[in-house]
């Protein structure tokens, strides 16, 4: 399916990426208007290293496995053993420091409910 529109978005999304210091960008609104599909666009047509996790409504060791395996295959790594999401967010900080990384995290709402106060790891 072809993108269309967007780009000033599209634009920014770029921009943002492409920054050498690290920042954190929060797309919100209402379902179904295509912000998944933008964030999807705006790394395709990036060369920056990227994560695209969409979370589920499951438990934390649940996504947090899912999540590393797609960092191993990604990144090319061995199996990797995590099974907290803060522990794990610090690994993925922790390679963001040799290369820019964009880490998407989709529905973020799904993770949060299964993990108290992880809002705070943010701050």
């Amino acid at each position: 399916m072809k993108f269309i529109g967007r780009t000033a978005e599209l634009k920014r999304l770029k921009k943002e990426f492409s920054s050498d210091e690290m920042r954190m960008a929060l797309i919100y609104g209402r379902r179904r208007v295509g912000k998944s599909e933008l964030v999807k666009e705006a790394i395709k047509g990036s060369d920056i290293k990227s994560i695209y996790y969409e979370c589920k409504q499951v438990t934390e060791a649940s996504n947090v496995q899912s999540i590393c395996d797609i960092i191993s295959e990604s990144f090319k790594l061995p199996k990797l053993g995590y099974t907290s999401i803060e522990d794990l967010l610090n690994y993925v900080f922790t390679l963001s420091k040799d290369d820019n990384l964009v880490f998407v995290l989709d529905e973020y709402p799904y993770l949060r409910e299964n993990v108290k106060g992880l809002d705070i790891f943010w701050i």
